[in-house]
């Protein structure tokens, strides 16, 4: 899947609106490759400490489930700025059985 500007800009301002320390963003895509929605890494269920967040891939996934194919994820550092990323495992796994494919936005 090619990652327009338009995503990525998108991608970008939703993880911009985390909280965390790690500014995090997803947007899935169904097997047309129309948008489904899009959601940002947070507390789970006001906790908070490490390990406590609940992953924006992992929100998307418990929401849509096989729905989806294809999740892009974006990591934004403080000034704004793109970094690496890359699924953890529990996210890998679980995009993994439902078949779905993560992309990750790379500086």
């Amino acid at each position: 899947m090619k990652i327009s500007n338009y995503i990525m800009q998108e991608a970008m301002e939703k993880a911009c609106q985390s909280k965390l320390k790690f500014k995090v963003s997803a947007i899935a895509f169904d097997a047309h490759g129309d948008y489904l929605d899009r959601a940002r890494n947070s507390h789970r269920n006001g906790m908070t400490g490490k390990g406590k967040g609940l992953h924006a891939e992992m929100a998307l996934m418990k929401k849509y489930g096989a729905r989806i194919k294809t999740i892009i994820i974006c990591r934004v550092g403080k000034s704004g700025n793109l970094l690496p990323i890359d699924p953890c495992s529990a996210c890998a796994e679980l995009a993994g059985k439902l078949g779905i494919t993560i992309v990750s936005i790379e500086p």
